[in-house]
């Protein structure tokens, strides 16, 4: 028998009525059928379910009767909802995967729950919703995506008391550095605590997030659920807000409780078109898949659910396939419903990683060749005496030994050859690169000249320029660990405002694309002036390995002065390089704070306030305290422009005058 791939379960209500249908994908007409159903009753019985797993979940030992009560419910579903005809074709049916295609009407009933011979829909199959609505739906461009792949992993409270999230994003994280190994296939970031602002900023710069952490489902007002974090929750209204502005992440995997719990998409007398809960806001604002729960979960049980389902989905199966081997492995491992909570919006069919499509297995000899058969067989052979049984065992040995000496040396040679090849093409690609700003500056018709005026005197702070070099001092097995640790001490530089972070490593691609922008073949008013920035500090990062236990070196060198400002030594810790952003990056910010200090001078003084001649360009920002050094008065930061501030003066009976020198006391 050929085997269906997928076939599709329409289902549309109204006028207490349910027409419901089973399409193949070759049938250009089929059968459905219509069936009385009191929605109401239906979303009554599936709340007094939840409500009631909830507390088993919340209560050890309920597993069995929480299975039994799922089964009754699903039983109870297959009744109200399917003809016998529709049961008799989920029931003989070979497709692997199963599209719900619902009006906004059913999407609170937990159709992958519908059990057919004590099996539920989502054992049999994999399985998606895809949802009609008569809400507004955001038509902003799809997101587009290529390898390497962009993650964010979020945690919520920093000090969050689910004990399985630290675990379940560990787990995760190691799971991603063990796919990156060979070659970067996603390119994650980690975010423990943080706010809704910051959520709402970068959630659009990902393909995929993934959310562990505390859910709160409120069944008097859904549109309050949300994401808890340290300030607030992110709520529908939120994810409303974003979209139609740019393409927003293809993958939201929603690990927290009942974070796919809804009601009807279509509530009587709704007099807005705001959405009703995340998994409404997050498919109407242009999300591919979101995956979420029905109840409350175990934080240990989620834990393991995740990492199932993303090794199945980081091994090329599709996002449906990972579902349901997640849910087989989580209901099979310990009995428990959890599996059965997780509900999947999107095409269950389509996948996010590549599988690899090299099956054969590459020998380096002939099939029969075993390399020790024949010392073996004479030995067989040899008179049996101790004597000829000595001799041998201690010519096989030397033999060894002599051998792996050997090995040793061409593993020495190897690495002395890749160091040499590796110092020879980042000497290149620096050649390459000068040649091109030689292009760019006659292609611009610009010449050499310095970016910076200097200001009027060695007391007021420049703009602090800082650029990460490690590429020169490592093999290529070392430089993916490398790049990580860049870019982790980027992120934090970035995000202390203090030092803009220069691009180096990519550099080459940089001026390759302004060169290109200055060609004749474009418009003069489309083209880019180079406006680049020279590079005061420099990190240089090397990593030595000794007794098991890698160490980051790195010192931190001022160019202008050409004196090395400070060394760190920094050793890696057992965990996920993404969550040693602060342990990494803090002894390097604190001497960047130490070291170049902001400073200035106070420009005009009128009534309460004062401006400064410092700037966001030089890291200031708003709230930052600084102290007048001649009489200790603080002065706190309320506008802030690229060049200039204006600040409270915090006493106003000391008297001011224009010039005095400032420092900051307070970064905020």
């Amino acid at each position: 028998m050929n085997t269906e791939p997928t076939i599709y379960l329409e289902a549309s209500y109204s006028d207490h009525q349910i027409k419901i249908g089973i399409q193949r994908s070759q049938d250009m007409v089929w059968h459905y059928d219509t069936l009385p159903v009191t929605i109401s009753e239906l979303d009554e019985c599936v709340t007094r379910l939840t409500e009631n797993i909830n507390q088993m979940n919340r209560t050890q030992g309920q597993t069995r009767i929480a299975s039994e009560k799922i089964m009754s419910l699903g039983q109870r579903l297959c009744d109200a909802l399917l003809s016998k005809e529709i049961k008799d074709l989920l029931r003989a049916s070979t497709a692997e995967y199963l599209i719900l295609k619902l009006d906004d009407t059913l999407v609170s009933i937990p159709w992958e729950l519908i059990c057919i011979d004590n099996r539920l829909l989502c054992e049999r199959f994999c399985m998606g919703r895809v949802v009609k609505t008569h809400q507004s739906v955001s038509y902003a461009e799809s997101r587009k995506l290529t390898p390497p792949l962009t993650m964010w992993i979020l945690s919520g409270d920093n000090d969050s008391d689910l004990s399985g999230v630290d675990q379940e994003t560990d787990s995760l994280l190691c799971r991603l550095d063990q796919l990156n190994q060979d070659q970067v296939m996603v390119n994650a970031a980690f975010d423990q605590g943080g706010t809704v602002d910051q959520v709402q900023s970068q959630l659009r710069n990902f393909d995929m997030v993934h959310f562990a952490g505390h859910g709160d489902y409120d069944s008097e007002k859904p549109e309050a659920s949300g994401w808890r974090f340290s300030d607030a929750h992110l709520t529908a209204k939120d994810i409303d807000r974003m979209s139609g502005s740019a393409a927003m992440p293809s993958l939201i995997f929603s690990n927290a409780c009942q974070s796919a719990r809804t009601c009807q998409w279509s509530l009587q007398g709704a007099q807005t078109d705001g959405s009703f809960d995340l998994a409404n806001a997050f498919m109407r604002s242009g999300v591919r898949h979101y995956l979420g729960t029905f109840w409350e979960i175990p934080d240990q049980a989620g834990s393991n659910f995740a990492q199932t389902f993303y090794q199945s989905l980081f091994h090329g199966n599709t996002i449906g396939m990972a579902l349901k081997l997640a849910r087989k492995t989580c209901m099979e491992t310990d009995g428990s419903p959890i599996g059965a909570a997780y509900v999947l919006y999107g095409d269950p069919t389509q996948t996010y990683i590549s599988g690899s499509t090299d099956n054969q297995t590459v020998q380096t000899r002939s099939s029969g060749f075993r390399p020790f058969r024949a010392i073996s067989e004479k030995i067989q052979s040899l008179p049996l005496n101790g004597l000829w049984l000595c001799l041998c065992m201690a010519i096989v040995i030397v033999g060894l030994w002599i051998g792996y000496q050997a090995l040793l040396r061409v593993d020495r040679y190897q690495d002395m050859d890749m160091q040499k090849i590796v110092k020879d093409r980042a000497h290149k690609k620096r050649d390459y690169i000068d040649q091109l700003f030689s292009e760019i500056e006659k292609l611009t018709g610009q010449s050499p000249q310095p970016h910076f005026e200097k200001p009027d005197d060695s007391w007021t702070s420049r703009q602090l320029t800082l650029s990460i070099d490690y590429e020169t001092y490592f093999s290529q097995m070392d430089r993916s660990q490398a790049s990580l640790i860049a870019a982790v001490l980027g992120k934090s530089l970035i995000e202390n405002h203090h030092v803009t972070v220069l691009e180096r490593v990519y550099l080459d691609k940089i001026l390759e694309e302004l060169k290109r922008a200055n060609s004749g073949l474009i418009d003069t008013n489309n083209r880019i002036r180079p406006d680049l920035l020279p590079s005061r500090l420099i990190i240089f990062m090397e990593l030595h390995e000794e007794q098991g236990q890698t160490t980051v070196l790195m010192h931190l060198a001022d160019i202008e002065q050409g004196h090395v400002v400070d060394y760190f030594f920094l050793p890696l810790l057992n965990r996920s390089i993404l969550k040693q952003q602060k342990h990494l990056s803090r002894p390097l910010i604190e001497a960047l704070r130490k070291y170049y200090p902001i400073r200035g001078r106070i420009q005009h003084i009128q009534d309460q306030r004062v401006n400064l001649n410092i700037g966001h360009v030089m890291g200031v920002r708003k709230n930052q305290v600084f102290v007048v050094l001649k009489n200790n008065l603080h002065l706190t930061v309320q506008t802030c422009l690229p060049h200039t501030c204006t600040a409270r003066i915090n006493d106003p009976r000391i008297k001011l005058e224009r010039g005095l020198k400032v420092e900051i006391r307070n970064y905020q």
